[in-house]
């Protein structure tokens, strides 16, 4: 006879359970019990831009969105599994990343989104925003004209 769910040992019975229920799903599959994942990001500051490099292996071109949001580079993806992979089989490893993605990377300055360019080259997608130059405290000289 199993204790009742109010006991403390019911209680204890209960949880001992839905772990078990998550380490068997976890050995069934998984691939699909993991959380998504995070591709990795440099962010490099040029003289006249910022570039932000992702490195997104077997994710092609069709499969980005790219855009900026206030001050936000915001890169969303998904990572196909490749097509005829373990066909019939069944996974005792997963050590690989598959699925959507969503990557937010803050800009320290202001750019000009209208001018950005997204290239992706072997597996490194690489985003060029080119910075706002404030022009507030540049000097720049008027001629007087003597009429």
């Amino acid at each position: 006879m199993s204790p009742l769910p109010g006991e403390p040992f019911g209680q204890l019975h209960h949880l001992r359970a839905e772990l078990n229920r998550l380490i068997e799903l976890l050995v069934d599959d998984p691939v699909s019990a993991r959380p998504g994942w995070l591709p990795p990001v440099d962010l490099v500051e040029r003289e006249r831009a910022v570039e932000v490099q992702l490195e997104v292996p077997g994710v092609s071109a069709s499969d980005l969105q790219v855009e900026v949001v206030d001050q936000k580079l915001l890169v969303r993806g998904t990572k196909p599994r490749l097509p005829g992979e373990v066909p019939g089989g069944r996974f005792h490893l997963a050590e690989r990343f598959i699925g959507p993605f969503t990557v937010s990377v803050e800009l320290s300055q202001p750019v000009l989104p209208a001018q950005a360019t997204a290239r992706l080259h072997q597996g490194v997608l690489t985003v060029t925003l080119p910075k706002l130059v404030d022009r507030r405290h540049r000097r720049h000289v008027i001629p007087v004209e003597d009429l």
